[in-house]
């Protein structure tokens, strides 16, 4: 296996490091919200409001576990026909060659992981 084909294999075993963290962490603060449910249970917009917190992060969590992660392996696979691509802009997925890259995934995934978790702090000051 070629140098450049290595370098971008790790790249990406990197890039799913991140996401895993990403997603652990995620998944601890939705326990973390679950517990201070049971002891206030919200109402009125309290209640909208901590469903659309719950939507965010799930939805984080998809792009992480199914765009990201599910976007390496095909990458992976196109890596020695693909000499000197940048991985950020390649494509794949489970449906096959995607629109979008795995950049922007990886994007998307960041900027909703950090809307989650403002949305979690904002979440723990109106429970007080």
């Amino acid at each position: 296996m070629s140098e450049d084909v290595e370098v971008r294999l790790e790249a990406l075993k990197l890039i799913k490091e991140f996401a895993v963290a990403l997603i652990v962490l995620q998944t601890a603060v939705i326990g973390v919200a679950a517990s201070l449910l049971e002891k206030h249970p919200p109402e009125g917009w309290r209640l909208a409001f901590t469903a659309a917190m719950f939507a965010a992060f799930l939805v984080a969590i998809y792009i992480g576990a199914v765009c990201v992660i599910g976007t390496i392996p095909a990458i992976a696979q196109k890596l020695p026909a693909a000499a000197g691509r940048d991985i950020y802009g390649m494509t794949g997925g489970l449906s096959g060659e995607g629109r979008w890259t795995l950049g922007r995934f990886c994007l998307w995934q960041a900027h909703l992981f950090m809307l989650s978790l403002v949305l979690f702090v904002l979440f723990v000051l109106c429970m007080r």
